[in-house]
């Protein structure tokens, strides 16, 4: 029997709510391993880890830049895909908030990577000058640096000698292990708004770890309890304007629960 006919039989004997359930099921175990995997380890893990200063990362990024430019350039959606597209734009709404009536602004990128948050800023506001700071690891700043030498790119701390009027962490703060200590700091450099973006939260378990395989590479990362960082965000003196929502459930092997990934705009004022 040829594989085609076996998946027909199959069709045939199971009903299709009960495929419909086992599909979830699949889901829910997330069969396919080797994209998210839950780490009860704990940071100790991170020295099996190559994570994001490596070649692989700015060479896919490379490899997609110009249809990332042609697409922000032409009329057609932002992304590739439902996610892609309610992050950029989210990220646009906000960006219109935290620029409003302005003809300046200085913002932090951080975990920015080559700039790619840079060249669609100017797109969305295109009259308001943009004083533009990435914080990132060496080999996407380097890179950075020739794609856009009138900004700044640190791969250190020195870029907690600016302030800013706008702060945007998205999709980074997750991989910093000591992550109130980062977002600590960059309020205190933040005089205006900071977005925390593609979040990864639970509701109800504590927060736990996950390691994500990607771009040849893997990197380990938290995903939060959300009322805790919401907390944590208070106790800092960060005023939380709106929340968003990023993607759907998100469901790994063995976790304490699925994550969807969110987006938090903070007032510093």
């Amino acid at each position: 029997m040829s594989g085609g006919e076996q998946k027909s039989l199959i069709k045939l004997v199971i009903p299709p709510i009960l495929e419909e359930i086992l599909k979830k099921l699949a889901r829910y175990f997330n069969l396919k391993k080797e994209q998210l995997e839950y780490i009860p380890e704990g940071w100790d893990y991170l020295r099996k880890v190559k994570g994001w200063n490596v070649s692989s990362v700015l060479q896919y990024y490379i490899s997609h830049w110009d249809e990332f430019v042609e697409t922000i350039k032409s009329k057609r959606p932002i992304g590739t895909d439902l996610v892609g597209h309610n992050t950029f734009i989210t990220f646009s709404y906000v960006l219109l908030f935290a620029s409003r009536g302005k003809k300046r602004i200085r913002m932090l990128d951080w975990g920015g990577g080559i700039g790619h948050y840079y060249i669609l800023s100017k797109t969305i506001i295109p009259d308001v000058r943009i004083d533009y700071v990435c914080k990132d690891v060496p080999v996407l700043c380097e890179y950075g640096r020739k794609l856009f030498p009138e900004a700044k790119f640190y791969d250190n701390d020195d870029y907690l000698n600016h302030t800013y009027d706008f702060s945007l962490v998205s999709g980074s703060l997750q991989y910093a292990i000591d992550w109130k200590k980062t977002l600590s700091d960059i309020k205190k450099v933040t005089d205006g708004y900071i977005f925390v973006t593609r979040l990864p939260v639970v509701q109800k378990s504590r927060p736990f770890l996950v390691l994500q395989r990607a771009y040849d590479t893997e990197f380990l990362g938290w995903v939060f309890n959300r009322e805790e960082f919401i907390e944590y965000a208070k106790e800092i003196s960060l005023e939380l304007v709106r929340e968003f929502l990023i993607s759907d459930k998100v469901y790994v092997y063995r976790a304490p629960e699925p994550f969807d990934n969110r987006g938090f705009l903070f007032s510093t004022m």
